[in-house]
């Protein structure tokens, strides 16, 4: 009987592997490209002992050499798709994880000029392109909490929607006239489902599918995968706007109408003052 214990949760590099290899693509061929993926990944990042897979990884390096051939002369030329994504097993993870690792923030981040300023027709205050930052998150939502009737989310085409991408940008537009106030308030809220997996180890002597050799004092422990788990995560974080201020309007708009309505009343004040002295003249002659 085999005993495992579950470990810490598989890192970005080996995510990509999984995600996209076995067991997410059922097909023969991605069981063995999958092994051969983890262990050259894990070669490349020092988590393994070269000498340990020396032949195994010159094996690797003519599988694909053979890969890339076939598909440049014409004999897998149908094939050429499935060549990249299997190629890309090996070339991409150690870049992503570098990646990962580099720009990692569990916070809720947004990008860009979030300053609302006076759009060229002068009908809107607008943002710049915005975008959110939050790794291990694909999708965000964009709520608006406290703004002026009319106010937009657009993408960058100048499509009016709400649900975004990861790498998506987005801009803020109000309309000019419907803005009392120099700040709006919207909120980013995260609701997003993710594939993760954890690392079991157990006790056993390494397989292909084992990438890490541990205290020899325990002898040689495996580190392998489990199916992959879903991990939901539910968060938001609201973020406060400004307008610029030297366009902002400084009064509600009913009282641009104040003006207005003592002009009307000083004008009909004259009107009526005119009426009775002409009656008076009238009455005179």
């Amino acid at each position: 009987m085999i005993i495992l214990s579950r470990g810490e949760e598989a890192n970005a590099g080996l995510r990509y592997i999984l995600d996209n290899g076995f067991p997410n693509k059922e097909d023969a061929i991605y069981i063995s490209v999958t092994q051969m993926a983890i262990i050259n990944y894990m070669t490349q990042m020092g988590y393994v002992d070269s000498e340990y897979y020396d032949e195994y990884i010159i094996k690797i390096e003519e599988i694909l050499e053979d890969y890339e051939q076939y598909c440049t002369n014409g004999k897998w030329i149908d094939q050429c798709e499935e060549v990249k994504l299997v190629l890309d097993l090996f070339n991409k993870p150690v870049e992503i994880q570098k990646e990962y690792k580099k720009n990692y923030t569990d916070e809720i981040i947004l990008n860009g000029d979030s300053e609302l300023k006076k759009s060229e027709d002068g009908k809107y205050y607008e943002t710049g392109l915005l975008s959110v930052k939050r790794s291990d998150v694909s999708e965000y939502s964009v709520e608006l909490i406290k703004v002026p009737y009319g106010t937009l989310v657009i993408d960058k085409n100048g499509n009016e929607k709400t649900k975004f991408n990861i790498n998506d940008e987005f801009k803020i537009k109000v309309p000019v006239d419907k803005v009392n106030s120099n700040q709006i308030n919207v909120k980013i809220n995260i609701d997003n489902t993710f594939n993760t997996y954890y690392i079991y180890k157990s006790q056993h002597y390494p397989t292909a599918m084992s990438y890490k050799k541990m205290s020899l004092d325990d002898g040689f422990i495996n580190v392998i995968y489990s199916k992959s788990y879903s991990k939901n995560i539910k968060k938001s974080k609201e973020f406060y706007l400004d307008i610029k201020a030297d366009s902002i309007v400084s009064v509600p708009p009913t009282a641009a109408y104040i003006p207005l309505i003592i002009l009307s009343v000083g004008l009909l004040a004259i009107i009526l003052s005119f009426t009775v002295i002409m009656k008076k003249v009238k009455n005179n002659v």
